[in-house]
């Protein structure tokens, strides 16, 4: 005859590890779940078994009552209790979504675990995958230490998942470019990231595509190093000056009208107004001076001199700095004539 704690075991369900079985949860504490699973013991789902999501929490998703499915891991934890995980699950899932997503060739984001010496490596919700160094757009790999990072399966072996940022930021770039392109017009103005600079201007990445910013319409100063406007990777805001749709060229520019300096002639700068003015180049027939910021004048060499002189250098020199006369200003042509003729009797003399 059968005891009553046979019959009482017999009655409970038949459990074996690396199952899936329902449970009910009668209670959540200190971030762990204690399910009754009905068996002689109850089911545990620890803290590191609930989920790849660090920041979800058991007391946020569950509550007493809830009927759960349950992976069964060990049917002795060393406390009397069953082992259970929701991980397990949660992996088995993931894994499918990840492999639809290689199927379906999509962009996958996700934070860098760990930085090597020839590359990262990403845990994608319990997939480890690696992305070598010369498949990465930074070039400094300690750049990637905790950042989040977008890639595409290039490789999906068993014991080896290889990604790529470099394919997923070019396709996303084409993407990018596409509908910029399709939406900008001449006249809109818009952020831009600086991405490169050189001796006469700086590429400026307007979302996904670059245009081109030259040194004349980053100011109205005139003979500036472009380097002291703009630096590479600062985001600055540009107006699109000319698009050449066919060629998908762009030209740019970042001064603004309100600071041109031509604003100032009739108001503070008029004929008969006397600056002192640099000389900055210098031509057979006369000079060309800068009398304020961003606005040269003319000097004929016939208005060089009280005396007549068959070459300006004979009495002035690059970058010496004379009294000038304004005498015409032309608004249409933005042209000024200036003269030095009777200003001082002595002007600065020529160094040996």
């Amino acid at each position: 005859m059968e005891s009553f704690e046979e019959m009482f075991e017999q009655s409970l369900k038949s459990i074996k590890p690396q199952t899936v079985i329902k449970g009910e949860i009668i209670a959540i504490s200190n971030g762990e779940i204690f399910v009754n699973i009905g068996y002689k013991a109850d089911g545990i789902i620890a803290r590191n078994e609930f989920s790849y999501d660090e920041n979800k929490r058991p007391e946020d998703t569950y509550k007493i009552g809830d009927v759960i499915d349950v992976y069964v891991m060990r049917l002795n934890d060393g406390r009397g209790n069953v082992e259970l995980s929701l991980k397990k699950l949660e992996g088995k899932k993931l894994k499918e979504e990840f492999n639809q997503a290689v199927e379906n060739d999509e962009v996958i984001t996700d934070k860098v675990s760990q930085v090597l010496d020839n590359g990262v490596r990403v845990n994608h919700n319990g997939v480890m995958i690696f992305i070598p160094g010369n498949h990465l757009v930074k070039k400094d790999v300690k750049e990637y230490e905790g950042k989040k990072i977008s890639f595409k399966i290039i490789a999906n072996e068993k014991n080896r998942i290889i990604g790529s940022e470099r394919i997923a930021y070019k396709q996303q770039r084409n993407e990018q470019a596409k509908e910029t392109l399709a939406k900008i017009n001449v006249g809109d103005k818009l952020k831009g990231i600086v991405k490169r600079v050189n001796e006469y201007g700086a590429f400026v990445d307007i979302g996904g595509v670059e245009g081109l910013l030259h040194v004349s319409q980053m100011t109205w100063k005139r003979n500036v190093n472009p380097n002291d406007f703009v630096k590479e990777g600062q985001e600055i805001e540009v107006e699109i000056m000319e698009y050449d749709r066919e060629n998908n060229k762009i030209a740019l520019r970042s001064k603004k009208q309100e600071d041109n300096p031509w604003n100032k002639v009739g108001t503070e700068i008029k004929e008969g107004d006397i600056f002192e003015v640099k000389i900055e180049k210098m031509l057979p027939f006369g000079v060309f001076v800068e009398i304020v910021d961003g606005i040269d004048g003319f000097i004929h060499i016939s208005q060089i001199a009280n005396k007549r002189i068959g070459n300006p250098s004979e009495v002035l020199k690059i970058n010496q700095v004379v009294k000038a006369k304004i005498v015409k200003i032309d608004n249409d042509t933005k042209k000024i004539e200036l003269t030095i003729k009777g200003i001082e009797e002595e002007q600065q003399p020529l160094e040996d």
